[in-house]
């Protein structure tokens, strides 16, 4: 009952709370923690921990879709690179990695972080998925926003490039992986959750090598966004 209202609303425009989307966008930069009181408000007066309206999805994936096609424009791509940058952006980087994430971070939630006597599976894999969602939205702000508007400064081959450049994607990273810790954090049947942090220094281990290595993000991501819609050669 709980997806099949999510699906229906996909369809229902009237129904969608762009209104409170909007504000949760904010919330997820500027006030994370208040983000999943929200969350823990919905379980108390509806008994689950997701939402029930797609309409912060459909904002993440229309900033995903915009932003891709502003970059194929930038990178001067004919009209089938846009139409691969906005399929790649929606359908891979929008539903299925978040598909796959949640699936994965479901699993670990239930059978990993649950407390003793916890029953397994327990955890919303919706609310996995909500999760992920929260996460991603500052980190494609920084690496299709904030790059997009910044691209003539990180797009170099230089030191200040390649260090303002990593560290744009790194923070957006490390911020992902610390609003990910809040909402495992909130659920009261986890516990060790701050084990999920030990990922940040992933991040960090692979940002400092990345430095002396050469390796510029902004121009990795570059590459990646021509080979996946057909204009690398």
């Amino acid at each position: 009952m709980q997806r099949w209202k999510f699906l229906s609303r996909l369809v229902k425009f009237r129904h969608l709370e762009l209104d409170s989307a909007f504000q949760q966008v904010f919330w997820t930069v500027l006030d994370p923690k208040r983000l999943f009181r929200y969350h823990q408000n919905q379980n108390e007066m509806q008994g689950q921990w997701s939402r029930d309206d797609p309409s912060f999805f459909l904002l993440l994936c229309t900033f995903l879709a915009v932003t891709s096609l502003l970059q194929s424009v930038w990178m001067g791509q004919r009209a089938w690179g846009y139409i691969l940058a906005l399929l790649w952006a929606v359908l891979a980087d929008g539903l299925i990695a978040a598909v796959l994430v949640a699936t994965v971070m479901w699993l670990v939630a239930s059978y990993a972080l649950r407390k003793p006597g916890a029953k397994a599976g327990k955890v919303e894999w919706s609310y996995c998925f909500d999760v992920h969602l929260n996460s991603l939205f500052p980190l494609v702000l920084c690496v299709y926003g904030v790059q997009l508007v910044a691209w003539p400064l990180l797009a170099r081959a230089n030191i200040g490039s390649l260090i303002v450049a990593n560290t744009l994607w790194s923070a957006g990273f490390l911020y992902y992986t610390y609003l990910t810790f809040l909402g495992y954090t909130a659920l009261p049947s986890l516990d060790n959750t701050m084990g999920l942090l030990y990922v940040g220094l992933g991040v960090l281990f692979v940002y400092l090598f990345s430095l002396p290595l050469g390796y510029n993000y902004c121009l990795l991501f570059q590459s990646y966004h021509l080979w996946r819609t057909g204009g690398l050669h």
